[in-house]
């Protein structure tokens, strides 16, 4: 992703730009087999392959049925030993085509992460050359019976050994693929804990599919490093998950911040305007200084004419006569009203 920095690049561009990365790859990886070839050739890798199975011969030898065995077993390890010489220019083609997207702080962690995948994957090949691909020899050669005369093929042998090296090798790569999610926030250290049972199933059913034997030995052989991986791989998930939510945060608090002035720098700038409005105008700064003089013509509050006569019925009456006709009072209502202390009080309701 060449270009300058802050400008994106069209999209054909990139797919040139990884067309001439692959180009680079590709011959890296023919010149590392080529020199891989040499290598070999002069240290009779053969001989070092066969180290594990040689105790169990009992002094026969790796027989061959074809004549272009030994080139085959040679090309065979040439091309594994050529991608590992040519590991780091590939991983430098990778760098350059990825770094332009990365932030400040992933591309600080890629040289960790890089050195991290390939002792990992040198921790698994000598796991399985020096401790599990004897183990298994071992247990198939002991099942043997007294009919049948072992006579190992050399092409078998060693595409037997080199795939369970490079399966070894793979595995190990386990806590990186899962740092990697934890980094990119599909998985969490909680989603791993939780699911810890089902771990275990997925590594025994792992190992059963990628160890080329039927054998318990290499199955648990491969099983129980990949679920101690798969630990491994939680507890380094915590950290890289804490890491992250950090970052989150703190980049969520300098968003926060420099909000911040752009809200309140309007008050501050409103605030001088007025006062330099105050400052300039006289009428204005003289009618900040004057108080304010409650007005006296104000009219009082009007009384209700209720509040100030004892009986307001007269005046109702008077004053809504045209609209009102009373009852003429009954017989006992006139006997009420000619004893002494009674009088007549009546009210009339605004809306019916």
């Amino acid at each position: 992703m060449s270009g300058a920095p802050g400008q994106e690049m069209p999209f054909l561009d990139h797919l040139e730009e990884l067309r001439k990365r692959l180009f680079w790859i590709a011959g890296a990886v023919v010149l590392g087999v080529v020199v891989a070839f040499a290598l070999l050739s002069k240290l009779d890798i053969i001989r070092l392959l066969e180290r594990p199975i040689l105790p169990l011969l009992h002094g026969q030898k790796l027989i061959y049925t074809h004549p272009g065995t030994s080139f085959h077993i040679l090309l065979n390890a040439s091309l594994v030993l050529g991608i590992i010489l040519a590991s780091p220019i590939i991983v430098a083609q990778l760098w350059g085509f990825l770094a332009p997207a990365l932030y400040s702080h992933e591309k600080r962690v890629v040289v960790p992460v890089v050195l991290s995948m390939a002792a990992l994957f040198l921790a698994g090949v000598s796991l399985s050359y020096f401790v599990v691909l004897p183990l298994t020899l071992q247990f198939l050669m002991s099942i043997e019976s007294t009919a049948l005369t072992p006579m190992i093929s050399a092409t078998e042998y060693f595409d037997f050994a080199i795939s369970m090296c490079l399966a070894f090798g793979l595995v190990f790569e386990v806590p990186i693929a899962i740092l990697a999610l934890t980094a990119l926030g599909i998985i969490t250290p909680q989603f791993l804990s939780k699911y810890r049972r089902h771990a275990v199933v997925v590594c025994l059913t792992a190992a059963a599919f990628i160890t080329p034997g039927a054998d318990p030995y290499s199955l648990f052989a491969l099983a129980i490093p990949l679920y101690v991986l798969y630990e491994v791989s939680v507890f380094v998930a915590f950290f890289a998950y804490r890491k992250r939510q950090k970052r989150q945060k703190r980049a969520e608090a300098e968003e926060l911040e420099s909000e911040a002035p752009a809200k309140s720098a309007a008050v501050p700038r409103s605030l001088y305007v007025i006062l330099v409005a105050a400052l300039l105008i006289p009428g204005a700064h003289v009618v900040a200084q004057v108080p304010r003089v409650p007005d006296s013509r104000r009219a009082a509050p009007r009384q209700r004419p209720d509040s100030l006569r004892k009986d307001s019925t007269a005046a109702d009456s008077a004053r809504n006569k045209q609209l009102i006709k009373w009852l003429d009072a009954d017989s006992v209502m006139k006997v009420l009203m000619a004893r002494p202390g009674y009088s007549a009080t009546r009210y009339q309701a605004d809306q019916v």
